[in-house]
């Protein structure tokens, strides 16, 4: 029995669902065979894990990729290990003294693509992530494709060209790739505003709120830039739109600032954050040049997208340039549209060209931005955030094309093929210029010239040949599988050379050095070199932060200003906590060779580092009965050979400087909760190596106690003579107050759901 139209339409449904994550597994196929797409290639040659470096593997440098792919994975694990373990995400006990975890944002603790991390280890919960948002990105864009009146195969050409968009496919290990995958449904959501389903507000608060949940404000900024610029651009273009454009901006903001307060509970955090913490080492500007355009012709004419080429005080990175290929077939169905775009309903034409126009001016401001002259908090926006909507605009438009070229008649048809083969030579013309104008840009690791200009023509016959086909028999699922299939094909040629796949054991190993250190339990300090060792990444405690000193890391003032002094005055690591010093032959017979002699050997590395315990270093909780008092923090004040000095503190009581008191620091697994058992046998000052920072609260036998900063950056609580239990929570008031705002916008949102579907229920029980 032959299955009616409407069970038909499901089952293609189904079918293009199925076929966008086949494709999505079929791109990410080195993921099956046990391999995960992360640049941290460059761990591999530093000390701690350089024994477990393949033969012939070569450094990824200093770019920002592999920089940034190493800040991340640390985060990765650590959020895995706090689900393992049932610890608080709140705070992170492995680095720099303590931070702050959930506060950084870009941790990304409740984006739905960081749900994975929750269950599983972190390569195999990264794996399963990077499928997840290829996977929402093709379905959004399907989603949003078929609400705008498109028929299923165009539909599904329209998600295969977004899942394997650059902002998706090429940084799909940035943050900015958990943000894009739904950018489809706001825009879904502004072209309700503008039919005039103001009710539909809900979608747009739930929307934006995923959205923020991914950790990247830039993209998010950019984002709702770019829909806030189309509704603009939409409603001049239509003059019934236009009378009601105010009513349309007013419902996008209210739709933004109730979706931001349903993620109270992450911006708070992150807004006291920002009033504690400095950037560690500012964003190298990133810049584009008009002969950048090249690249949506030939993608990899610069070279592959790790490439970075320094111009004087400027960075080109080829990653950022080839976020202008929005695709080979997008590109050059964008002639096909200049020549149907005159038989197309109204409607359509403005929709396609307010998107055209939108895209253009976003990429014009992206062209301006990234430079060195822009400053305050401009200075975050780079080109790659402005481009953030031009892979979906395209692939809109592309389909939009294609669909119209089906519905042509004899007549138009004629017309149609004679402006299509103007605007192909016009675009071939520009191309050949482009690439002419781009002959003396510098490229690194390019592939031969030949070959990608074969390789684009190979692909161009083949779009010639499926125009040609649905030219004599007109198909809408020839035209739409046929231009996916396309679309894949070069999306992955052009991208797929740009993304790293490593085996998950050589994803920061475990190597003997690592074992070694693990298996002492006790943070590390000691040389230079562990600024840019993150063995956070291996779960290992240690005094520096790598993570925070990557371009753009947020770390705490305090900490920076302890760090600088450790500069000039190195023993004053004895005052971090750090058990043992991990230490090399230039580091003992340096900076460290006034304290040689209370220095005991436990372990001889095969590089030459020797970890040591210092027989006088402070351990992490000890009590000081001298202290200075200071009301601000001054780094330059600090001096190992001085006493510690406490703001806003009393004077000391005058202990005796041979007094000492019993401290034992409990076990815990918990890194927001400290217990801490205090014998004295005089009035002291407690002294916990940890990061002060607001929210930590202390008691002193049940009692509420004073925490006042000490040495700048650690916490310090007074205690009376005799026995004691110190307790230190981490319970921020700003989660507390953002999960109040959170909780209340929540259920304004959801009783206006319920509404709307109750009046969507009645409507149609009405028309039945």
């Amino acid at each position: 029995m032959l299955l009616n139209r409407k069970t038909r339409a499901s089952l293609e449904t189904a079918l293009c669902v199925g076929l966008l994550a086949v494709l999505a597994l079929s791109a990410l196929f080195p993921m099956l065979r046990g391999k995960v797409p992360l640049a941290t290639q460059r761990v591999l040659f530093e000390a701690p894990w350089e024994e477990a470096r393949p033969a012939g593997l070569r450094s990824s440098g200093d770019d920002d990729t592999a920089a940034q792919t190493v800040r991340f994975y640390p985060w990765y694990a650590y959020l895995s290990h706090a689900a393992r373990t049932q610890d608080s995400i709140l705070w992170n006990p492995l680095g720099g003294c303590g931070t702050p975890f959930l506060a950084q944002w870009r941790t990304r603790c409740f984006s739905p693509f960081s749900l994975p991390f929750y269950l599983f280890s972190p390569t195999i919960a990264l794996c399963i992530s990077v499928f997840l948002k290829l996977l929402i990105a093709g379905w959004c864009a399907f989603h949003a494709a078929r609400k705008l009146g498109f028929e299923l195969p165009l539909a599904f050409a329209a998600g295969v060209a977004f899942e394997f968009s650059g902002h998706v496919y090429l940084w799909l290990d940035w943050p900015v790739s958990d943000v894009v995958p739904w950018l489809p449904l706001l825009l879904v959501y502004v072209e309700r505003l503008l039919k005039g389903y103001y009710r539909y507000w809900p979608l747009g608060a739930i929307v934006v709120a995923v959205m923020a949940l991914g950790g990247d404000p830039e993209t998010l900024v950019t984002a709702f830039v770019l829909v806030f610029l189309y509704a603009v651009i939409r409603s001049l273009f239509d003059r019934q739109h236009l009378r009601h454009s105010g009513i349309v901006l007013v419902m996008l903001v209210f739709s933004g600032v109730l979706g931001l307060a349903l993620v109270a509970f992450q911006l708070l955090p992150f807004f006291e954050l920002l009033r504690q913490a400095v950037e560690a080492v500012p964003i190298r500007p990133t810049h584009l040049t008009l002969r950048d355009l090249a690249v949506g012709f030939l993608p990899n004419l610069f070279g592959s997208p790790s490439a970075v080429v320094t111009e004087g005080e400027m960075v080109r990175s080829a990653r950022v340039a080839m976020l202008l290929h929005t695709g080979l077939v997008q590109l050059w169905l964008v002639p096909l549209w200049l020549a149907v775009r005159r038989s197309a309903l109204i409607e359509q034409r403005r929709r396609v060209e307010a998107l055209l126009m939108t895209a253009v001016v976003m990429t014009g401001i992206a062209f301006l931005f990234g430079r060195p002259g822009v400053s305050g908090p401009l200075r975050y926006l780079r080109p790659e955030h402005f481009l953030v909507g031009n892979a979906l605009v395209f692939a809109l438009m592309s389909i939009a094309a294609a669909g119209q070229w089906l519905d042509l008649t004899a007549d138009q048809c004629k017309a149609a093929l004679k402006r299509l083969g103007f605007w192909l030579v016009v675009l071939w013309a520009a191309d050949i210029a482009l690439l002419v104008a781009s002959r003396g840009a510098p490229r690194a690791e390019a592939l031969p010239l030949w070959a990608q200009c074969v390789s684009v023509c190979g692909l161009f016959v083949a779009f010639l040949v499926i125009l040609g086909i649905t030219l004599l028999r007109p198909s809408v699922r020839i035209m739409g599988y046929s231009l996916a299939g396309l679309v894949f094909v070069s999306s992955v040629l052009a991208f797929g050379p740009g993304i790293s796949f490593l085996p998950r054991d050589a994803v920061f190993p475990e190597t003997p050095f690592i074992r070694t250190l693990a298996e002492r339990g006790e943070r590390i300090g000691g040389s230079d070199a562990l600024q840019r060792w993150p063995l956070s990444g291996n779960l290992i405690p240690q005094v520096y932060c790598p993570s925070a000193t990557q371009p753009g890391g947020l770390m705490l003032a305090r900490y920076a200003g302890f760090v600088e002094r450790i500069k000039a005055d190195p023993l004053l690591l004895r005052r971090a906590g750090a058990a043992v010093l991990l230490l090399d032959k230039k580091d003992i017979q340096g900076a460290f060779a006034p304290i040689r002699p209370n220095l005991v050997i436990q372990h001889v590395f095969s590089s030459g580092a020797l970890l040591l315990k210092d027989l006088e270093t402070k351990p992490r909780a000890w009590v000081a009965y001298d202290w200075r008092v200071g009301k601000t923090f001054d780094p330059k004040e600090i001096s190992v050979g001085l006493p510690p000095i406490v703001e806003n503190g009393s004077p000391p009581s005058g202990g005796k400087g041979g007094t000492e008191a019993k401290v034992a620091l409990l076990p815990s697994d918990n890194g927001t909760r400290i217990e801490i058992d205090v014998d004295s046998p005089l009035p002291g000052m407690l002294i916990l190596a940890d990061a002060f920072y607001p929210g930590w609260r202390a008691t002193v036998d049940g009692a509420e106690a004073p925490i006042f900063p000490v040495d700048g950056l650690f916490r310090g609580v007074p205690v009376k003579e005799g026995k004691h239990r110190v307790v230190f929570r981490y319970n921020p008031f700003s989660v507390k107050l953002g999960a109040w705002i959170s909780g209340a916008t929540f259920l304004f949102v959801l009783i206006e759901v319920r509404h709307v579907l109750r009046q969507r229920r009645e409507k149609k029980l009405s028309t039945a």
